[in-house]
Parts: C-alpha cells; sequence; structure tokens
C-alpha cells in the first residue's frame, strides 16, 4: 500500500505553498472594519474631493487639529538654539582672526604634533604644550618682532610722504613736474590737453588725489600705534586657543568623521587623503609665503629701498593672492626709483624680485605639496 500524504481534518482544504497564505481565525471579522489610520483620513479626503461619501451622508469639514506638543517643542529648540548661536557670535566676533589663526597652524604643525604624541606616550596635555611652545618661539615671536619693526617704519613714513606730498603740491602748475623725466611729462600734456579743452583739469583731480593720499597715509600712522594692544591681545588669544585646539581637535574630528554615511574603509581612505592634501597645500601656501617675503625684504634692503622690512611684510602679504602676487608690491616700487632717479637701484628690485622672489613659489610649492599630497609634479607646476 502507497505511502499518503497528511490527513486534513473535515471542512478544510489544502493550500499550495507558492498559493494564498494562511489566515487567522478572526480575521474575516475583521474585513469590514477599516484600520484606525484610514477611519481618521477619510473626512479629509471626502473634503478634497479624493473620496466620495456614501449617499445621504453631508460633508462635514474636519475640525482643526491642536498643535501637537513634540511640534511645539521642535519649534521651541530651533528657536532657543538660532539665539544661542547668534549670542556666541557676538562673544567670538572679535576673535574670529585669532581662532582662524590658530586653525590654520594646527592644522599645518598637526603631523609634528601627532609625532610629539607618540613620543610622549600618548599624553596629549604634554604634547600639545610642547607643540604650542615650539610654534610661539618659531613662528609667534618672529612675526611679533618683524610686525614691531614694521609698525615702527609705518608711524615713520607717514610723515615723511605727508611732508614729500606737501612739498610737491600744487602751485598753479602740475604738482610733480619738477620730479617726473621730460617724456614723461610730454605724455602727460598730450593727454591733458583734450581735457583742458573740454574744461576739465587733471591736475587738480591729482592735487585732490595727492591730499586723499596724505590723509589716509597719516591715519594709517595713527590706527597702526593705536591697535598695537588689541594686536598683542589677538595673538595671546591664538596661541591660547592653539593648545586646546591640538588636545582636543582629534576628538571633535572624530565625532564629525562618524557623521559621514559611508562605509569605514572608504571613510577612512577619504580622510586620511583629504587630510594630508589640506595640511601639505596650506603648509605650502604659507610657507612659500613667508619665504617670498623675507627674500623680497633682503632684496629691498640691499638695493636700498627705505622701509625694507615694511615693504618686506607687504610682499609676504600679497604673496598668497592670485593672479597679482607679489608683484603688487615689487612693481610699484621698482617703477617708482626709475622715475626718481635712480635707475640702477629700481632695476635692481625688478630683477631680484623676478629672478629670485618670484621664482621660489614654482620651486618650493610643488616640493611641499607634491612629497606629502603625492600629486604630480607637473600639475602641481601648472598649479
Amino acid at each position: 500500500m502507497g505511502r499518503r500524504g497528511p490527513q486534513l481534518r473535515p471542512g478544510r482544504r489544502r493550500t499550495p505553498l507558492y498559493g494564498r497564505q494562511r489566515r487567522h481565525p478572526r480575521a474575516h471579522a475583521r474585513d469590514d472594519v477599516p484600520p484606525r489610520r484610514t477611519r481618521r483620513l477619510r473626512p479629509r479626503l471626502r473634503v478634497l474631493g479624493l473620496l466620495r461619501s456614501p449617499p445621504g451622508v453631508p460633508v462635514t469639514p474636519p475640525a482643526e487639529a491642536p498643535i501637537e506638543r513634540h511640534r511645539l517643542f521642535r519649534w521651541s529648540f530651533f528657536a532657543l538654539f538660532a539665539l544661542t548661536a547668534w549670542q556666541c557670535h557676538l562673544i567670538l566676533a572679535n576673535f574670529y582672526v585669532a581662532l582662524m589663526g590658530s586653525g590654520l597652524l594646527a592644522v599645518i604643525v598637526y603631523p609634528l604634533h601627532a609625532a610629539l604624541n607618540r613620543r610622549c606616550g600618548g599624553r596629549p596635555n604634554l604634547a600639545a604644550a610642547v607643540t604650542t611652545l615650539g610654534v610661539a618661539l618659531v613662528v609667534v615671536l618672529p612675526t611679533l618682532f618683524g610686525g614691531w619693526v614694521a609698525a615702527k617704519q609705518a608711524a615713520k613714513i607717514a610723515p615723511v610722504v605727508t611732508e614729500w606730498l606737501h612739498s610737491r603740491g600744487y602751485a598753479g602748475g602740475l604738482p610733480t613736474a619738477d620730479i617726473l623725466p621730460p617724456r614723461v611729462m610730454e605724455l602727460w600734456e598730450r593727454a591733458a590737453g583734450p581735457l583742458r579743452e573740454r574744461g576739465v583739469d587733471p591736475s587738480a583731480w591729482l592735487v585732490s588725489g595727492v591730499e586723499d593720499l596724505s590723509a589716509s597715509m597719516t591715519g594709517f600712522a595713527g590706527s597702526a600705534l593705536r591697535h598695537v594692544v588689541f594686536f598683542l591681545f589677538q595673538v595671546a588669544v591664538l596661541v591660547f586657543s592653539l593648545f586646546f585646539i591640538l588636545r582636543d581637535g582629534p576628538k571633535v574630528f572624530r565625532r564629525a568623521v562618524e557623521l559621514i554615511p559611508l562605509p569605514e574603509e572608504h571613510k577612512a581612505t577619504l580622510v586620511d587623503r583629504l587630510s594630508k592634501t589640506v595640511s601639505a597645500v596650506l603648509r605650502g601656501i604659507f610657507v612659500v609665503a613667508g619665504v617670498q617675503g623675507l627674500l623680497a625684504a633682503i632684496g629691498y634692503w640691499l638695493f636700498h629701498v627705505p622701509f625694507a622690512v615694511l615693504l618686506g611684510a607687504l610682499t609676504a602679504f600679497m604673496g598668497p593672492v592670485p593672479f597679482v602676487g607679489t608683484a603688487a608690491v615689487w612693481v610699484p616700487i621698482s617703477v617708482g626709483m626709475v622715475l626718481a632717479g635712480s635707475v640702477n637701484n629700481g632695476l635692481g628690485v625688478a630683477v631680484w624680485c623676478l629672478v629670485v622672489v618670484a621664482t621660489t613659489d614654482n620651486i618650493l610649492r610643488p616640493i611641499l605639496i607634491g612629497a606629502e599630497a603625492k600629486l604630480p609634479m607637473l600639475f602641481l607646476f601648472f598649479g
């Protein structure tokens, strides 16, 4: 006798596995009762015309629902958060420059800090203190000394320029007639002739520019001396903030990395490459700017340019600026010295800055950035 399958109870029939699933014994009793969410949405759908109402049932608009507690709490939280953020902005408004400077320095010196932290046995307080002290001795103190010398020269240059401008003042003719070369004066007269025929005196414009320049130079000297104390306070805030950024920055950075919605292996690769590239680029920009300013100051001193330290600081400041760079400082210096009669010194400044200062960017930047970021040398050269 063959093998028989499982016996079915009376009144039941077998359903295949791929067919309809077995239902709960009480499920048939709830077929005519819609879910609670559907019962709640039906009046709104009838008002919007998306659901027909049965005949004889009037359409009544739903009553306004009271404000939910969680929504009120959410909007109150965002309002308090915005108010707190605005108050923090008002408190830190005067320290943004110092905080940005400390952040940039922390990114630049972080590889050194990480090595010191490993040598100190994983003691972040000691490593951050040593790194901050080293930055203060190597970077901050020389910068303060250069700023002090530049401020003294700025205080001296203002009365000198003001006296020179007044000595060349307008006396019924062209203010600079006695100092400009004859060829330049001839070009000036050709350009000013058509304007004078139309009743416009370009000499008056030049005199007005001379007076404005004199007033701005006087104000610059006064503001430079007046803000020395505030500058020193900003430097103190920078050094103080640098210690805490070096000590607690890695923890905050790891918390921020955990929020990136990527797999762990891709996240680690992305963060490692990004941190190395950003650190190398910032290090290359600021190191190259400092070297260019130092070399420019040496060239200004060699060719007897007055206020060499101040002009070297301006050259370093303009170094990272795209398109113009250091040429925004040394080109006017060279042209001014040539027009003043010191042709050899003016040409010497131009040759020095073209050969030494300008080529420093193309030599040092690929070395500093390419070695750390592992980018092609040709790409860095054209960049």
